[in-house]
């Protein structure tokens, strides 16, 4: 099945409001099309409505400084 590559332009406001969903506006996601509804407010951008489930990922950069931070307390904590 095909999936697609795109960014989170708006969330509901259930979904905003639900401590349970960590996904945010701006996110780059993986999603399955199959059930998306395409919006096309522009000839070369083509927009979907994706319902929640059918996001099978999300991907975020990791804060680098807070990763080494972390990973500094760890070892700190093994002695």
């Amino acid at each position: 099945p095909p999936v697609i590559t795109g960014r989170v332009i708006a969330i509901s406001k259930a979904i905003e409001n639900d401590e349970d969903q960590t996904i945010r506006q701006y996110d780059k996601v993986l999603f399955d099309p199959r059930e998306a509804i395409p919006v096309e407010l522009e000839h070369d951008n083509r927009l979907f409505v994706v319902h929640i489930d059918r996001v099978l990922a999300i991907f975020r950069r990791s804060d680098g400084t807070k990763a080494k931070a972390d990973a500094a307390g760890e070892e700190s904590s093994e002695e």
